[in-house]
């Protein structure tokens, strides 16, 4: 039944009284103040369920067919695009049949990952983390759909996608990487193995007395074997981010030219951002595009080669104190890489990395140590230190003089800086600025 509000709600909630109730004019005044409420809650109903109605319609939807996936458990991560650091959400989904059907009510633009369980990775820590060649990724915007089709191979998922045109381009790119991403993932294995073998610290230390001319016998060849593979490495990575600014240089008003572009060191984001436009700039991923670029525009790119440090060194030693230790020397640790994070309470993108490296220092902590080396004051950065509950060692650089010694050894100007040192001492990754290519090492690096 409909009920008119003007004509019908009279019947309907006064019918039951006396005519002469109902002309009375108390009991008029009654009604006429009954009625006016029964019609602001009604239109307050209205209000909220059209409302509701709207909010439903915003769903981003994505359909999965599985090659070699009957029933199985996937981890779903949701990362919203409407600002350049957002924390992710991670759901557990059951494909059936082969089939993957998920609603995503959205008002943003989001990125989804979808990783079988069983080929997700696990930490030390016994925490599960996605590997890029084992994972299916999405970017979903509002009332969007996306259908992809996916083989399940033994060390890698390929897979098509259609409806979402970004999507759909991503997976082609992806695919063009694909193989080179693997043999990555497989020679970081073999290397990684050897870095933590017995005997491979002595190796190291052999080898370079034997380049300086200070041992003449037989080098071990666990030494020879890291430095072929780390090569190899290199290689790999170098050939996969020239295929990311081909594309760039040739498709530079896409949007995933401005995605790829945002992962790159601050020096390739000046030389390329004037390449971009249209959707690259202003499309779904503006906000991480802005981000680096307004960072850029701070700090300025400051290449690796400005420091005193590069790439194949041994990191310079320097004495520390930690906060309530006594001082000593910074020294390879076996089976560890180290971070040397420079930062300051006055520097933004050096806080607002905190929350990640936390993660990343949880994931891999049996096999990663960060050393946070502040630029403050000494009461400056404890404070920080303790407003965000850093849990690696935050250290002072001492000399007589309380100056920041590791800033002079390494002539660091600019800040976050990062440098990554291996298990025997040499520095295997310089990023200075906020850089996706740091967390990518780290991954190729410890994540097996």
């Amino acid at each position: 039944m409909i009920v008119d509000l003007k004509t019908d709600t009279q019947s309907v909630f006064f019918s039951y009284l006396p005519k002469q109730l109902v002309d009375n004019k108390p009991i008029l005044e009654m009604k006429n103040f009954a009625l006016s409420q029964i019609k602001i809650f009604s239109l307050l109903v209205f209000s909220v369920a059209t409302t509701t109605l709207a909010r439903g319609a915003n769903r981003a939807q994505v359909e999965v067919y599985f090659e070699g996936l009957e029933d199985h458990i996937v981890l779903v991560e949701i990362i919203s695009l409407t600002k350049a650091f957002s924390e992710s959400k991670r759901i557990h989904l059951r494909v059936r049949e082969g089939y993957l059907r998920y609603a995503l009510p959205t008002k943003d633009t989001v990125q989804l990952s979808i990783t079988p369980a069983s080929r997700m990775s696990t930490t030390p820590h016994g925490k599960p983390y996605a590997l890029p060649e084992q994972s299916i990724d999405l970017f979903l915007l509002p009332n969007s759909q996306a259908v992809v089709r996916c083989q399940v191979l033994p060390n890698k998922l390929t897979y098509t996608a259609s409806g979402s045109p970004l999507s759909q381009e991503y997976a082609q790119f992806r695919n063009q990487q694909l193989a080179d991403q693997v043999a990555l993932r497989e020679v970081s294995i073999q290397h990684r193995r050897i870095t933590v073998s017995a005997g491979y610290l002595e190796a190291i230390r052999l080898s370079i007395m034997a380049r300086a001319g200070m041992y003449e016998g037989e080098v071990p060849t666990l030494a020879d074997s890291a430095s072929r593979l780390w090569n190899q490495m290199k290689a790999l990575e170098d050939r996969m981010q020239q295929r990311e600014l081909e594309y760039i240089r040739t498709n530079g008003d896409q949007a995933l030219a401005g995605w790829l572009l945002a992962k790159q060191p601050m020096d390739t984001l000046a030389e390329y951002y004037d390449r971009l436009s249209g959707e690259a700039v202003q499309g779904v991923f503006k906000h991480l595009v802005d981000y680096q670029y307004a960072y850029l525009k701070t700090q300025g790119p400051r290449p690796s080669r400005a420091l005193n440090v590069s790439v194949g060194d041994l990191a310079p030693t320097f004495q520390i104190m930690l906060r309530g230790q006594a001082p000593y020397m910074l020294e390879p640790i076996p089976g560890k890489h180290i971070v040397l994070d420079f930062w300051g309470s006055f520097c933004k993108p050096c806080i607002e990395e905190f929350p990640r490296l936390k993660e990343y220092y949880g994931t891999y902590g049996d096999e990663l140590e960060i050393i946070g080396l502040p630029v403050d004051s000494r009461s400056g950065w404890e404070r920080m230190v303790e407003k965000h509950q850093l849990p690696w060692p935050n250290v002072f650089p001492v000399n007589e003089n309380f100056q920041n010694k590791a800033l002079e050894l390494y002539n660091v100007t600019s800040f976050p800086t990062k440098i990554i040192i291996d298990p025997e001492g040499a520095i295997v990754g310089i990023y200075v600025g906020s850089q996706e290519g740091f967390y990518k090492q780290l991954d190729n690096i410890l994540g097996i």
